[in-house]
């Protein structure tokens, strides 16, 4: 108990409901015993856990100047999603990757270890007998393979964690089996999400997909970098989000 309140009784039972928690906010449980009026000041269990976001409806725009309701899974990371105003395509504000919580820059060399997995996402309900585009302004600099972002689409039931790569080390891009890729056809057969170091244009992602059963869906941007090079100026940039359901979709994903 740290917020001042009582503890929770749960007496014999197996299972109980707490109420009044909430959405997209980390808590911590904590389960002592209380035998005969002696409390156990031992506890025999502790566990993070985040409550589900509020669902965000569709057709869904964000471009970052109102209130912030994405979830950032940075963590202790060294280089974190934030929404800041060093850098925009419309408006004042974009999400972007920093490693000082304003500048849109990263550091992947030095101590503590800079290498870093973070997480920006959303959460929807997506039909499985539609098809659903998703366009976004974007900027990826970075060394190429190692260092850049990816966007893909999770079942909510999968729990993301800031430093665990899901297997995306190095210039591995291949994500576990159940993440779907979002298809952008203009990325040149690349499997994640990156641009030459050498230009500062905000870029068109628009990628469509389609989930296989109907459910609640997370839209996740992925940044990865590994620890090689110094501080670069640059890192990932995403503004002007768009999420609706296509109309007429071309079919794709077919099994012969």
């Amino acid at each position: 108990d740290t917020t001042g309140k009582p503890p929770i009784v749960v007496n014999n039972a197996t299972t109980y409901q707490i109420t009044g928690l909430e959405a997209n906010k980390e808590y911590i449980l904590y389960i002592v015993s209380n035998c005969k009026a002696v409390r156990n000041t031992s506890y025999a269990l502790t566990k993070k856990f985040q409550t589900r976001q509020i669902l965000s409806n569709l057709p869904f725009e964000d471009s970052f100047e109102g209130t912030i309701t994405w979830h950032f899974e940075n963590g202790d990371q060294r280089n974190k999603w934030i929404v800041g105003t060093n850098d925009k395509y419309d408006g004042t504000k974009s999400m972007y990757i920093s490693n000082n919580n304003s500048k849109r820059e990263y550091t992947n060399s030095g101590t503590p270890n800079p290498t870093s997995y973070v997480y920006a996402y959303k959460t929807f309900v997506f039909d499985k007998n539609e098809v659903y585009g998703l366009k976004f302004k974007y900027k990826s600099f970075g060394e190429d393979k190692k260092d850049v972002m990816n966007v893909f689409v999770v079942s909510d039931e999968i729990h993301e964690e800031a430093g665990n790569p899901n297997g995306m080390t190095e210039d591995n891009n291949t994500p576990p089996q159940q993440w779907i890729r979002v298809v952008n056809d203009k990325l040149n057969n690349r499997d994640y999400v990156f641009d030459n170091q050498s230009t500062n244009n905000w870029k068109d992602f628009v990628g469509t997909f389609a989930v296989k059963k109907s459910g609640r869906y997370k839209v996740i941007f992925f940044w990865k970098n590994n620890n090689t090079s110094g501080t670069i100026g640059g890192a990932a940039a995403v503004d002007s989000v768009s999420i609706k359901m296509v109309e007429c979709a071309a079919p794709f994903d077919i099994d012969v």
